[in-house]
């Protein structure tokens, strides 16, 4: 997967696609083989093979807010892509270049899973110890881009583009660790609980957030699903 998305960055990418790219290993045990550090080596990719990962080995979406958190404090870009692997790039993501006032570019979750409408839904009290964990002070909404439920803030983590200046993935990192400590899950479990951190850091930090086009994390699975009208950007503050 990871061969592919570079591929097609390389290919579709216009103004965008030789930029430089960092993939993470992060975990014992799940070693790059040959073939790829090979295509790594020709197509502008550099391997970081820390490893990241020692306590949430069991938890794999762990993965991606330590690698994301250990590529802010390395580099000194103005702003940072994060992409999961299993995405392609089919043409020029103009949106990746954002005016300097946005904190993020983020895309809504698809639908409202188990997150809450307001105080009275019936989710909210895990989102309530959630946010007194993360220190969320004032509630935001967002409408999921399927469903088109108004929901608490709350974001597909998959996908981001943030600011290098707030330090958002170093505190979602922070973040992380303190709902880990206090085994905060809800009850249908783990699966969730990075983007549910995310969703939570990024209200705590009042993060200027500018909404992806429905081109951007296009969820082709829903195809069917996906409503033709309210496409449009939108900014969230």
């Amino acid at each position: 997967m990871a061969r592919l998305l570079i591929s097609s960055l390389r290919e579709f990418g216009g103004v965008l696609k030789d930029i430089h790219v960092y993939s993470y290993q992060p975990r014992k045990g799940w070693e790059v083989s040959q073939e790829t550090r090979k295509f790594f080596e020709t197509n502008n990719v550099t391997l970081i093979e820390k490893v990241l990962n020692e306590k949430y080995t069991d938890y794999p979406f762990a993965n991606k807010i330590l690698a994301s958190s250990h590529s802010e404090q390395m580099l000194k870009n103005e702003f940072l892509v994060f992409l999961d692997t299993d995405m392609v790039v089919l043409s020029e993501p103009v949106e990746f270049i954002i005016p300097s006032e946005y904190d993020a570019v983020l895309r809504p979750v698809d639908s409202k899973n188990i997150e809450a409408e307001n105080e009275e839904d019936a989710n909210y009290p895990y989102w309530e110890k959630l946010y007194e964990i993360a220190g969320v002070k004032n509630l935001a909404y967002v409408t999921t881009s399927i469903d088109k439920k108004r929901i608490f803030s709350y974001w597909n983590s998959g996908h981001l583009l943030i600011s290098n200046h707030r330090n958002i993935f170093q505190q979602r990192e922070e973040d992380f660790r303190k709902v880990m400590k206090h085994n905060s899950q809800p009850e249908d479990g783990m699966f969730y609980v990075e983007q549910f951190v995310f969703a939570a850091t990024i209200s705590a930090m009042n993060c200027n957030v500018k909404q992806f086009s429905h081109l951007y994390n296009y969820p082709i699975h829903l195809q069917s699903k996906i409503p033709d009208t309210g496409k449009k950007n939108q900014d969230h503050k």
